[in-house]
Formats: structure tokens, C-alpha cells, sequence
């Protein structure tokens, strides 16, 4: 830790001392020099050059050895915890591992594009290298790939390991892996073990907090809904291949209903959790026992039922279609009011809390505030396209509204805007409010399940899979997320997210606090968080 050894575009190597002091300059590449790397006992020093070599260098300035086999520039060059061996990253899209004296081990297998960083975790037993295809890739020292974080939008710079590891890599990554049942976790393998940066402008710390999921198979088409029973026990799937699939929570499969003629767009428990209402492209309604049989067959509307709802009272079930109206029905399927108004398709249609308002949202681009008796209190207009769902927060101050245009807005119980979050890069599908109301879920049409702050700030990403995703819903003690895709499955990801909060904070509690950059309104995030689940 005396020395300071400098690359530069002048092809040579400068060896400071801490203070500033030169030492030596060190020549012999015949191109840019874009790394330099000490041993661990500080005795050579490895350097990395756009002439496609790595030179090992003692600390009086003698070569020591040229490490030749990269056919394109090398980026980075690092050593190994125990000095014993050198990993290199380059623009022919590999990294490469080397002993301490020079001799080639292992080329891995290439990056899409560049690989502009490489690093070592603190056991040497794990390599992580950073790309311009917008991936960090972690590997053993065998070259076999453990796991590709994706999350950055351009490409990466540079990564980092966190410098001590109190427990096994290995087991950490294979942890993070695995499906599990779901339960929270607090072992010791939720850490963060990873930071990379990007040319997106943003450095992503990667862990591998516990977000194990189960994976729902079974249905033979696109799954359109999911939703969790009130006791988050059971789970309730509805899909285009005209069945609603009733499961536990642990992916077993309980039933399947069969009895609609078309796909089967929307599910809905009672939150007595004794029925389930299912809405169908066959313009029916069916209501159903929390057991699977079949109670009534609800006929009314001239289209498509796109969406079904109960009211948290459990008395009515409201549905939205395409015929462009909204029908409330009491829990027997007597049709109780018929709402119109809206210019073209109800995409989806919410009791408040208190089950005394409802919203609807439409391809007529607003949102629609009724009574409880179906009289129209409101219309809020915003959206600049299609609004395809919404929300109201558990304590009924505000209501969320997702649409094509890529945003969500946030809008208070009068029905006044509060905020458009616009943080979104494509169409916005689906949006949940948590459980406790701190949280939104959304999902868009690039395939992104994304968690968020109100005020537009991005918490979490999950990895949702290269099928569209259809729906979400969280399981009523806030702890899982289950999110329906296209290819016929649904993930139940296992979530704390008062965890994944203190975990935030115990990482940027510094950067908060002691960046220029951050807002003032932002420094005590932190201490509102803590001060919160004290309360």
C-alpha cells in the first residue's frame, strides 16, 4: 500500500510513492496502456496494452515476461487473491487466465461483444468480468459460466467483488439459484457481492438476496391472470387455454376448472375466500367454490369480459369488457347496475378498500371514478394512450393507473393528479400496489417486472424471462410476488421487501449522505425507512 503504479496513453507505466513521488517509468508497450495490476505481496506488477499483450514487471522496472495469445487490445489485468494466477479481459471478447509465471491456462467462453473489466472474488475462486454486451458473467476458475447478471441498458466498464467474503462463493451463487419454498431468508448468504459500472450513467450493486421462485407449469397456452387466495395459501391461474388452475403455494397443482369456451382472461377470490369469480373471452362470468365447483354461470354482456373484480366487503363482483361497460353483480350473480360511459374497451375495473368507489380504465384513454351504486363521480383524463390498469393504495389515498403511453400516474382520492412516474422505457401493462402500500409492482411490455418508490425511483428488477408477462399479483402478507408470462408459466418470487429496503440503505447509507449530487429530500431516506418499521 506504499506504491502507486499509473497507465498511460504514452505507452509507458509510472511507479509513484503515496505522496506523490515518482519512482520509475517503465517502457516496452508499443500501444496505449489500459491497466496496471500489483501482486499481492506487491512485488510485480502486471500491465494490460491496446498492443494485445500483458508484461509482467518487477518493482526496479525489469520485464519480467510478455504474455502474448489476445488477438485484440487487453483492458484490464488482475491478479489473484494468492498472487498465483492473473486473469485478463479484451476486446476479442474473452478473458483469460494465466499462472504467475505467464503460461496460458483458460480462454473462456466469449462475451457478445468487448470485455472491459475483470475481477477476482476474495477466495479466488470466482471471476467476474464485465462486457459491452450489458452483462457481468460469473465464473469458476474452470471457465464454466455461474451466473449473467443483466440489468444495465449499455455497456459495462468495469466490476467488483466486495473485498471480503465471510462465507463460500461458491455456495453463495449456487444459493442464489436455486428454487426453494418460499420462505423469508435471513442467512448469511444475503449479501452483496458484486458492483459494476456502466455507460448508462449507473452502478448497480448485485447480491444474492434470497429471491427464489417457484415456477407454475401446467397450462397449455398463455397465462393471462394469477392471483393469491386471502390467506396467500392457494393461488388461482387463469389462461387461454380455457381452464383456471387452482394451486399451493408451493406449485403443487390442486385443480383445474374447466367449463369456458374461450380463453380465460381474469380470476378473482372472494376476499371471504369463499368463490372465485373467472371472466372470458366467451363473454361469460363464472362464479366457482374456493374448491373448484362450478356455483353459476353469469351472462350479460355482448363482448369479451376482460376483467373481473370482488369488493372487499365480499358482497359484489364487479367486470369490465369490451362491449365498453362496467356490470356490478351481488355474490349470487344478480346483476345489480350496468355502468356506461366509457368510448371504447374496459380494460379493468378495482374496488377501493372500503368497497364505496370503483375505477375503470379503457382504450378511451381516462379513468373513470363511479359510487358504489354505479353513479359517475369522475373522469380523470391524463393518459396520452390506452390506460390498461390500475390500483388503489390499501389505505384508499390514492389510485394507480398503468398505460401504453410508458408511464403510471399517481392520482389522489379526489381524483387530482399527484405525480406521473415515467420511468418506464415501454408500454406499462400491469400495476400493483404492495400490501403495505410503500411499494408498486409494475409490468411492462419489454418484459420487465420492476419495483418502485413514488417518486420515480427504481428499487428493484426482476428478471421476468424472454416471454411477455401478462399479469401480477402479491400474495396478501406482502412476501412473494407472483408474476404470469406468455410461455404458459407463472414465477412466484419470494420477497421481504423491508428487507431489500434496510439492505439498500446499509449500501448507500454513505453515498447518500456524503454525495454533492443527491437531493436534500433524498439524504434522509434512510432514517424515514428505519424510523418506519420502528413504528
Amino acid at each position: 500500500g506504499q506504491m502507486i503504479a499509473a497507465a498511460g496513453k504514452d505507452k509507458k507505466i509510472r511507479l509513484w510513492t503515496v505522496d506523490g513521488k515518482l519512482i520509475k517509468t517503465f517502457s516496452g508497450h508499443r500501444g496505449v496502456v489500459r491497466s496496471v495490476s500489483f501482486s499481492g505481496d506487491g512485488k510485480i506488477i502486471a500491465s494490460a496494452s491496446a498492443d494485445n499483450t500483458i508484461k509482467l514487471w518487477s518493482q526496479t522496472g525489469k520485464l519480467l515476461n510478455t504474455l502474448r495469445g489476445h488477438s485484440a487490445q487487453v483492458n484490464c489485468v488482475v491478479f489473484s487473491p494468492d498472487s498465483q494466477l492473473i486473469a485478463s479481459a479484451s476486446d476479442d471478447q474473452t478473458v483469460r487466465l494465466w499462472s504467475a509465471n505467464g503460461q496460458l491456462i483458460k480462454t473462456f467462453p466469449k462475451h457478445q461483444r468487448w470485455v472491459n473489466g475483470v475481477s477476482f472474488s476474495a477466495d479466488g475462486q470466482l471471476i467476474a468480468s464485465a462486457s459491452d454486451d450489458n452483462t457481468v458473467q460469473v465464473w469458476n476458475r474452470e471457465g464454466t459460466l455461474i451466473k449473467t447478471f443483466k440489468g444495465h441498458s449499455d455497456g459495462v466498464s468495469a466490476v467488483s467483488f466486495r473485498p471480503t467474503e465471510p462465507f463460500s462463493s461458491q455456495d453463495n451463487l449456487a444459493h442464489s439459484k436455486s428454487h426453494i419454498p418460499l420462505q423469508p431468508s435471513n442467512r448469511q448468504t444475503d449479501q452483496l457481492i458484486l458492483a459494476s459500472a456502466s455507460h448508462d450513467k449507473t452502478i448497480k450493486l448485485w447480491s444474492s438476496i434470497n429471491q427464489s421462485h417457484v415456477i407454475l407449469r401446467g397450462h397449455q397456452d398463455d397465462v393471462q391472470d394469477v392471483t393469491f387466495s386471502p390467506d396467500s395459501q392457494q393461488i388461482a391461474t387463469a389462461s387461454n387455454d380455457r381452464t383456471v388452475k387452482l394451486w399451493d403455494r408451493n406449485g403443487n397443482l390442486l385443480k383445474t376448472l374447466t367449463g369456458h369456451q374461450d380463453r380465460v382472461y381474469s380470476i378473482s377470490f372472494s376476499p371471504d375466500g369463499e368463490l372465485i369469480a373467472s371472466g372470458s373471452r366467451d363473454g361469460t362470468v363464472k362464479l366457482w367454490h374456493r374448491s373448484g365447483t362450478l356455483i353459476k354461470t353469469i351472462k350479460g354482456h355482448q363482448d369479451w369480459v376482460l376483467n373481473v373484480s370482488f369488493s372487499p366487503d365480499s358482497k359484489r363482483l364487479a367486470s369490465a369488457s369490451r362491449d365498453r361497460t362496467v356490470k356490478i353483480w351481488d355474490r349470487t350473480g344478480k346483476l345489480i347496475n350496468t355502468l356506461t360511459g366509457h368510448s371504447e374497451r374496459v380494460n379493468a375495473v378495482k374496488f377501493s378498500q372500503d368497497s364505496q368507489r370503483l375505477a375503470s380504465a379503457s382504450d378511451d384513454k381516462t379513468v373513470k371514478l363511479w359510487s358504489a351504486d354505479g353513479k359517475l363521480l369522475k373522469t380523470l383524463p391524463g393518459h396520452h394512450n390506452w390506460v390498461l390498469d390500475l390500483s388503489f393504495s390499501p389505505d384508499n389515498k390514492f389510485l394507480a393507473t398503468a398505460s401504453y403511453d410508458n408511464t403510471v400516474k399517481l392520482w389522489r382520492k379526489d381524483g387530482t393528479l399527484q405525480s406521473t412516474l415515467k420511468g418506464h422505457t415501454d408500454s406499462v401493462a400491469k400495476v400493483r400496489f404492495s400490501p403495505k402500500g410503500k411499494i408498486l409492482a409494475t409490468s411492462s411490455w419489454d418484459n420487465q417486472v420492476q419495483l418502485w418508490r413514488f417518486d420515480d425511483t427504481l428499487i428493484k428488477t426482476l428478471k421476468a424471462g424472454e416471454h411477455r408477462v401478462t399479469n401480477l399479483s402479491w400474495s396478501h402478507d406482502g412476501t412473494a410476488l407472483a408474476v404470469a408470462s406468455e410461455d404458459g408459466t407463472v414465477a412466484i418470487w419470494n420477497l421481504n421487501l423491508d428487507d431489500l429496503l434496510d439492505k439498500s440503505c446499509h449500501w448507500l447509507r454513505n453515498y447518500l449522505q456524503n454525495n454533492p449530487e443527491v437531493r436534500e429530500s433524498d439524504r434522509q431516506l434512510c432514517q424515514l425507512i428505519t424510523n418506519s418499521h420502528i413504528k
